[in-house]
């Protein structure tokens, strides 16, 4: 089954305009990315010294120049889309520039869910762009997915870099209930992630190609899951990092939804 097509009746894809959208998911992603450095500078110098401000790579003010200039950019091209693309692409922006210089300070599981959140919209602009248009309630089918693999990898991180964390005054749940709490955290949201999954394709949204590539995601997942149930360990999750490869198959299951 086409991506919506049988439930929204779009019309055909307009390939320019889907280059577009990866071009400003990148540039939106770089920017948060950018910024996140930015304010984490202290916490990477001592957990992170290889980072590129505190390896001094690149300066400060040199991060917040890029910042804007891939922010700027990338939201023109949102607007020239369309004004829904837009919104939700500076909405995204107002949050990764808010969560690390004020939401990272909040509660640290409160802190997972937003930045899940966050990948909800990204969700739902993909879903808006695939299907050329409009966003319709079925859109919600999309973005619990994204809020716990968004979770799942914040968590993870938070893990990695509990250390340097504790130094910079972050109340990560690291931090504040130590690893064994944050890894609890990764394998259950983590499972809770691959049920997810498969929400669109049994509303009938997606067909077999969807669910067969988040399989792949899952098989990732579960993986994740037996070993940090096994070994709870800072070392251990630092020695998971490649797993993130995985995640990468939920937008694959999104285009594979879309076009096979």
């Amino acid at each position: 089954m086409v991506l919506g097509r049988a439930v929204y009746n779009a019309p055909l894809y307009n390939v320019p305009i889907l280059i577009i959208a990866f071009v400003i998911i990148s540039l939106i992603n770089a920017g948060g990315c950018a910024i996140n450095d930015y304010f984490d500078r202290e916490a990477d110098a001592l957990s992170k010294p290889y980072r590129p401000i505190p390896a001094g790579n690149i300066s400060p003010k040199g991060v917040l120049e890029y910042t804007v200039v891939t922010f700027v950019i990338g939201a023109a091209l949102a607007f020239y889309i369309n004004f829904l693309a837009f919104v939700i692409v500076f909405g995204e922006i107002l949050f990764l520039v808010a969560y690390p210089s004020i939401l990272k300070q909040l509660s640290g599981l409160l802190a997972n869910f937003l930045m899940g959140l966050a990948l909800g919209f990204i969700a739902i602009f993909c879903e808006l762009l695939l299907l050329l248009g409009h966003i319709s309630y079925l859109s919600l089918a999309f973005v619990p997915m994204a809020i716990a693999g968004g979770m799942q990898a914040n968590a993870f991180m938070d893990i990695v870099t509990v250390e340097g964390d504790a130094k910079a005054g972050y109340t990560t749940v690291a931090v504040t209930r130590g690893v064994s709490a944050a890894v609890a955290v990764v394998v259950t949201v983590s499972v809770i992630g691959i049920f997810f999954n498969y929400i669109p394709y049994v509303l009938g949204i997606v067909g077999v190609a969807f669910a067969t590539v988040v399989t792949i995601e899952a098989l990732g997942r579960l993986y994740i899951v037996q070993s940090l149930i096994r070994k709870p360990t800072v070392a251990n999750v630092r020695s998971l990092m490649w797993t993130a490869a995985f995640m990468a198959f939920g937008p694959i299951g999104l285009l594979a939804g879309a076009f096979l």
